[in-house]
Parts: structure tokens; C-alpha cells; sequence
């Protein structure tokens, strides 16, 4: 008796460690799957990262890119530096060469808010897009579809 009771108290065991593991192996794939569809929502529009310098990388949300006019698309924008990121909520006027912003959130390096990138009482008016900024990027990376008048 002894003999069996010991082997079966084994097989409990590594039944309990092997599901465990499995467990513990299928949680990491759908963690790392998850994260994958968080960075595929993500598309790189601009880096200009040095070795000897802070730069920044500039990103659009591929999921959430809608016309809010015939003319205008609404768009999300990640822009990470070396120690803090925003994301912005702007709208781009393709024909006019325009764009606004909506909203904006600045976030920690551990992607802790830190509160609005600037004051509520900043106006939404359109501005002109500069030659070389980030905002004729983004206009160039979803403005490709929307014609001039």
C-alpha cells in the first residue's frame, strides 16, 4: 500500500506542476499576444533617435482614423521621448494644409498620466503646417487618399 499510495501522491504531482506550468506558459501567450496587438496598432511615421542625442519617435493609431468631414481626418498620435510621451487626439485638413489639435495627455516613462500637455483654456484653432514638423508627417502618412480642391 505504501508503494501505490506513494506513486499515486507522485503522479498528483506533476499532474498539479504540469497544469501549473501549462497554466502559467498560456497566460505568457496571451500576454505577449496582447501586447503585440497593442504595438500593431501602433505605425512608426517618424524616429529621429541619435546615439548622442534625445530624440523622438512619432506614431499614429492605425485603429482609430476616421473623416470627420469630406475634407478632415481625425486622428490619434503617440510621440515618445526619452523620459515622458504624449498622446494627442488632432485633426488634420488634408487639402488645406491645417491641423488642430483636440486634446493631448502627457505620460511618465511608466506610462502614469501626468495631465494635460497644455492648459483647457488653449484654443483649438487650425494652424498651418510647417515644412519638416511632425504634423506635415502625419499629414503625408493618412493624407494620401483625400484630394486636393
Amino acid at each position: 500500500m505504501s508503494n501505490e499510495y506513494i506513486i499515486s501522491t507522485n503522479m498528483v504531482s506533476v499532474k498539479s506542476v504540469t497544469i501549473v506550468s501549462l497554466s502559467f506558459l498560456l497566460l505568457l501567450l496571451v500576454m505577449s499576444l496582447a501586447a503585440k496587438a497593442d504595438e500593431s496598432r501602433w505605425k512608426l511615421i517618424h524616429s529621429d533617435h541619435s546615439d548622442d542625442e534625445a530624440g523622438i519617435s512619432f506614431y499614429i493609431d492605425t485603429k482609430i482614423l476616421f473623416y470627420i468631414s469630406e475634407e478632415n481626418l481625425r486622428v490619434w498620435t503617440r510621440e515618445i521621448y526619452t523620459d515622458f510621451s504624449n498622446e494627442s487626439l488632432k485633426d488634420i485638413n488634408c487639402p488645406d494644409y491645417m491641423y488642430r489639435n483636440i486634446g493631448c495627455t502627457k505620460y511618465s516613462e511608466n506610462k502614469e498620466p501626468l495631465g494635460p500637455c497644455y492648459s483647457e483654456d488653449t484654443p483649438n484653432e487650425w494652424i498651418d503646417i510647417e515644412p519638416e514638423s511632425l504634423e506635415e508627417k502625419l499629414h503625408d502618412a493618412i493624407c494620401v487618399d483625400v484630394e486636393s480642391p
